[in-house]
């Protein structure tokens, strides 16, 4: 079986698709980290490391509430205009999330800092669930559409043990994919920009400011991220294997992944505890984390977690049962 796998994923990096694909992550993770020091570098926030952050802190408070307080003065009791309301409202969470620190006596990272960059990396899982799908829809598809399902039946494996193979195969390189987005991302940080002073990271909350461990934390995003890519990859591996058409599986896919939220919001509308058992209500565990919210009330972690696996047990075996029962000889 592992050798089944290995010649998969062999197969898949044949092709110039994946080092492409490779290239581009790296290359997004890259301009990910640069482009805001770049283009507002200037107006990036340092503080000194040891007992010094503390002083830095209080004055980068002071200097926020005399611009609010300067912002207030010059509008002469007219409504403040759209920039200047952005500013206020800025410095009044920065001056939140500052007070925090110095409350609990936490140093302050700098702006752009590695902690940030990998916390915010979940903004690119959209973009690698569509990767995912590319993958999942062709990767058995393709046997069917070249002629070369044949010979792969013909080998001494069940078909249990070829499917299972290609499966095994997708799950390991979009795993490769996530891996690669975060281990560039990290070294391209630790060379342009911050390295955090702590390891608690402090971020907003339902309820206000709070602090986590940054590493628990990132855990948890990895473990959410995987977790979803593999149910978007999981459901357009179906679909392809099912019909034997890669635009099937891609375009299906792909609607469910971008509708996936006002579909939940439909069904909530009519029967929100019917919309409680959707798999797309359930398939992000990042809504978890703490910050967020999941997309209707009374889900938890493990109800997401327990629902999101039944679906995946019931595609999984009906893909394989489907596959098992297929007529090749045509």
């Amino acid at each position: 079986m592992l050798g089944l796998v290995k010649n998969e994923i062999k197969k898949e990096f044949v092709k110039k698709t994946n080092y492409i694909i490779l290239v581009a992550i790296i290359l997004a993770s890259f301009l990910y980290v640069l482009a805001p020091i770049l283009f507002v570098g200037e107006a990036s926030n340092t503080y000194s490391s040891g007992e010094g952050w503390k002083k830095d802190t209080q004055e980068s408070i002071v200097e926020r509430e005399n611009e609010n307080a300067s912002i207030q003065n010059s509008s002469n009791n007219e409504e403040l205009s759209f920039n200047d309301s952005v500013t206020v409202e800025a410095n009044n969470a920065t001056i939140e999330k500052l007070n925090y620190h110095l409350e609990n006596d936490i140093p302050p990272a700098d702006s752009f800092n590695l902690f940030d960059n990998l916390a915010q990396l979940s903004n690119f899982t959209i973009i690698l669930s569509v990767l995912a799908i590319f993958l999942a829809s062709s990767i058995v598809s393709k046997e069917f559409n070249i002629g070369t399902i044949k010979l792969l039946l013909i080998r001494p494996y069940s078909r249990n043990q070829i499917l299972g193979a290609k499966y095994i195969a997708m799950l390991v390189i979009i795993t490769l994919f996530l891996a690669t987005l975060i281990l560039s991302t990290s070294i391209f940080s630790m060379f342009f920009a911050s390295i955090n002073p702590t390891i608690n990271y402090v971020l907003e909350s339902n309820s206000g400011y709070t602090d986590v461990n940054f590493i628990s934390y990132l855990s948890k995003m990895i473990i959410g991220d995987l977790f979803y890519l593999f149910i978007v990859a999981t459901v357009a591996f179906a679909i392809s294997t099912i019909t034997n058409s890669s635009k099937a599986a891609l375009s299906l896919s792909l609607l469910l992944v971008l509708m996936g939220s006002s579909i939940v919001n439909t069904v909530a509308a009519r029967t929100e505890t019917g919309a409680k058992y959707l798999l797309m209500s359930n398939w992000d565990l990042n809504n978890y984390l703490v910050g967020n919210s999941p997309p209707i009330s009374g889900l938890n972690y493990s109800f997401s977690a327990f629902v999101s696996i039944l679906y995946l047990i019931i595609i999984v075996f009906f893909t394989f049962y489907v596959f098992n029962k297929k007529d090749v000889t045509v």
